[in-house]
């Protein structure tokens, strides 16, 4: 019988398990781990930068996130209440926002003016009419406006009607004239007096 090393083909098989069996050797012993280690190193530098990612959102906001506190400051001095050292001080104030507010809205505003104040339990309200003509969407902008700013202030009463009964030239929006009675509290010298 002819073994396999004196076989024609013997000698090149042997020598291509040898090399087989090294090459498997050295990839389990070198080129496995390595693989492994990068991929467990990759995945950590995703995981990183998806971290970094988030700080980096968090750094970006970080102007915002002053502005709101300077706001919540201002917000805790002046609280929720209209002050001022006197009430006249405190109408002025209140008629120049609700002017403010609107023009924010683009209503036109056509008057302001004081009303009589008002005191419910030891709270004293500061009010004024705001009359104004606008949009529907400006007019109910207005009024979004007035109810959600600070300080916190209250329309009471409200009289909307269409300008000019409601006649308008064709293609043009319709517009509406508005009355709003809006209160405050108010806090301070002003609401002792």
């Amino acid at each position: 019988m002819i073994s396999l090393a004196q076989s024609k083909w013997g000698r090149p098989a042997v020598f291509l398990a040898g090399n087989l069996a090294g090459a498997i050797g050295l990839w389990l012993l070198l080129v496995a781990p390595a693989l492994t280690l990068i991929g467990t190193r990759t995945a950590r530098i995703r995981s990183d930068q998806t971290i970094l990612s988030r700080l980096q959102a968090i750094a970006a906001s970080t102007p915002a996130v002053v502005k709101l506190a300077a706001h919540l400051k201002k917000a805790a001095s002046d609280g929720e209440f209209l002050s001022g050292s006197n009430e006249g001080v405190v109408n002025a104030a209140l008629q120049a926002l609700l002017k403010s507010l609107a023009d924010k809205s683009k209503a036109q505003v056509r008057s302001v003016q004081s009303l009589s104040r008002k005191t419910i339990g030891s709270q004293v309200f500061s009010g004024a009419r705001i009359e104004l003509s606008g949009t529907s969407t400006e007019v109910l902008s207005t009024v979004y406006r007035i109810e959600n700013s600070s300080p916190l202030l209250f329309v009471v009463a409200a009289i909307v009607k269409p300008t000019n009964g409601g006649r308008r030239a064709p293609g043009e929006k319709p517009r509406l004239d508005a009355q709003f009675d809006v209160y405050g509290a108010t806090r301070g010298k002003a609401a002792n007096e």
